[in-house]
């Protein structure tokens, strides 16, 4: 069961007329289900709470502020813990989590949520890999083939010349280069503008980062923690570009639970034992 606290921090000031120091709890990131009953509540339970002397709501359009004022020389730790144990200040609650998996609902725990949606990112990952080596692949084989035909230019243009169709001049390419058809057809695309050295030289170029792409989507789809660490970097990413500064705080402790001896204050005591009446 997870607990949940509110914030506070504490202040020291002097009254002007008495010269007085007293302190002052300020309750601030109050949850968002009991701030509008904390007043209420713990004005109920001040009869119960000597050390304090009066609540405000302080609360405007800067944020939320409960100001509790103490005693002059009251703990402000024994007072919150007692505020703790008889108001909403720190509560609890139970989540039932139930989420469509495999196309069937079921009820998951915090550790299977992120697992679940872990193994979900590591899908769309993969997916998407696969599509873009798909893509590079298909475009490498198209570039690799103009660079052929860039190479032969003298030659294809005659075959081009001779050809009485654009599917005879398609079938004469491939058999005379051993090339797919879809290579054919990009050679025969390639306006006359293009058929210069500076062009081949582009497409040099292009296949060359094609192939390094390639590389390194194959290398991704085959280690899984390569997939792990990009899922990882997308998520820095992300919380960089959309984060807003946390408003709560998480701490560690042991159950959030207060015991009675944590609302009694420490005081010093003188115990007298009478030998005659035990």
């Amino acid at each position: 069961m997870n607990w949940w606290r509110t914030r506070y921090f504490l202040v020291v000031y002097k009254e002007c007329a008495t010269g007085n120091q007293k302190v002052k709890s300020v309750l601030t990131n109050l949850l968002l289900f009991v701030f509008f009953f904390i007043p209420f509540l713990c004005h109920w339970h001040l009869q119960s709470i000597e050390s304090v002397t009066d609540i405000r709501d302080e609360s405007d359009r800067t944020g939320m502020r409960i100001v509790i004022e103490l005693k002059r020389g009251a703990e402000p730790a024994l007072v919150l813990n007692n505020l703790y144990r008889l108001t909403q200040l720190q509560t609890s609650f139970s989540c039932n989590m139930v989420s469509i998996l495999d196309g069937q609902p079921k009820q998951m725990g915090l550790k299977e949520l992120l697992q679940a949606f872990l193994d979900f990112r590591c899908s769309v990952v993969e997916r998407r890999a696969r599509f873009k080596l798909s893509q590079a692949q298909e475009r490498r084989h198209i570039v690799e083939g103009i660079v052929v035909g860039l190479d032969n230019l003298d030659h294809i243009i005659q075959i081009i010349k001779k050809s009485s169709s654009n599917s005879a001049a398609s079938s004469s390419l491939m058999n005379e280069f051993n090339i797919s058809s879809k290579q054919a057809e990009a050679i025969l695309d390639i306006s006359l503008r293009r058929l210069t050295h500076l062009e081949r030289s582009k497409y040099v170029d292009e296949k060359k980062s094609l192939m390094e792409q390639i590389s390194k989507l194959e290398e991704l789809l085959s280690s899984k923690g390569k997939m792990l660490q990009l899922i990882e970097q997308e998520a820095v990413e992300l919380k960089h570009k959309f984060s807003n500064p946390r408003r709560s705080m998480l701490e560690y402790s042991d159950d959030g639970q207060l015991e009675d001896i944590d609302a009694i204050p420490n005081e010093e005591i003188l115990l007298v034992c009478d030998p005659k009446n035990p």
